[in-house]
């Protein structure tokens, strides 16, 4: 555990380190605010709040593609600066956010292949328990059958995307360390050729990884939990601060909304703030072992 503790020091080396931080964090805020806006919604809330909601959230959701492309960019600079051994963070420019415009499509290309592929083995083995609900003499011993072996199918699914996902990372690393998407980076079966020669260090970083994310999650829960104390202690006060026939209208007055959604961005915040800079000591080490594995294999083909 030792490289893993040594990753998480690397993202807190450097110049100006507070600032990047801050600026990697600010990054998260539009999403953050947008799902703070949309989580406001509930089966108590006014018609008119709930458009107002909806609104504000479908588009800070679509102009939160902004940011996202801005994470990639960052993602793509901070993959090279490790492959030259470089501590820190990236600082975040005009320039992160074209590289995210460029490793776009490839992003894209790969989501899409996870929709298709998991997407179709998760829909796939609901689909006889679902023919069995609406049949006409429905029976009870095969749908509770059928219905254990769909949670063996999905703790295989899920144990097939626990051992997949990690060798994407190898897919974005080749494509910064030949500065272009080559077509065999879109090829599915590339990751073959990674899990040939490098599984084994490969998982053993994603096990390590995992655990440290137990961890951190933990804390930043603990933070979260904190903050949605305090959200509570807002509504509170709002209802307390007028009689209890207008208590409706005080919760959902402007100045509580505006709170409420802050804090519930705020909590979004850190909680992937946490997550990625577990994500990002985790993909360190995946460089350290592309280099010493995979580039070395292929030097010696």
């Amino acid at each position: 555990m030792e490289k893993v503790i040594e990753s998480l020091k690397n993202l807190y080396r450097g110049e100006n380190i507070v600032k990047k931080h801050l600026f990697f964090a600010l990054l998260l805020l539009l999403p953050a605010i947008a799902g703070g806006a949309v989580g406001i919604i509930d089966k108590d809330t006014p018609q008119n709040v709930m458009i107002v909601m909806a609104v504000i959230g479908g588009v800070l959701f679509m102009l939160s593609i902004i940011p996202y492309i801005f994470m990639l960019g960052f993602y793509i600079n901070f993959v090279k600066d490790r492959l030259v051994a470089q501590a820190g963070i990236p600082q975040i420019s005009g320039e992160t956010f074209m590289m995210g415009v460029r490793a776009l499509p490839l992003c894209i290309v790969w989501g899409l292949y996870f929709v298709l592929f998991f997407g179709t083995l998760f829909i796939g083995p609901i689909i006889p328990i679902i023919m069995g609900v609406i049949s006409s003499k429905p029976d009870i011993g095969a749908i509770i059958f059928g219905i254990i072996l769909l949670l063996i199918a999905y703790a295989v699914l899920f144990a097939v995307l626990i051992l997949v996902v990690p060798f994407v990372s190898y897919v974005f690393i080749e494509y910064v360390e030949d500065g272009k998407a080559s077509g065999r980076l879109f090829n599915p079966f590339v990751l073959i050729g990674y899990m040939k020669k490098a599984f084994k260090d490969t998982i053993l970083v994603e096990l390590k990884f995992i655990l440290v994310g137990i961890i951190t999650s933990l804390i930043s829960g603990v933070v979260t939990v904190v903050i949605v104390l305090f959200s509570i202690l807002v509504g509170g006060f709002a209802v307390l601060s007028v009689p209890s026939s207008q208590a409706d209208v005080a919760i959902y007055s402007p100045l509580p909304i505006i709170a409420l959604i802050i804090l519930s961005a705020l909590a979004s915040i850190v909680q992937f703030y946490v997550s990625s800079m577990v994500g990002y000591a985790a993909a360190e080490n995946y460089i350290g072992v592309y280099k010493d594995k995979i580039i070395e294999q292929s030097i010696n083909e």
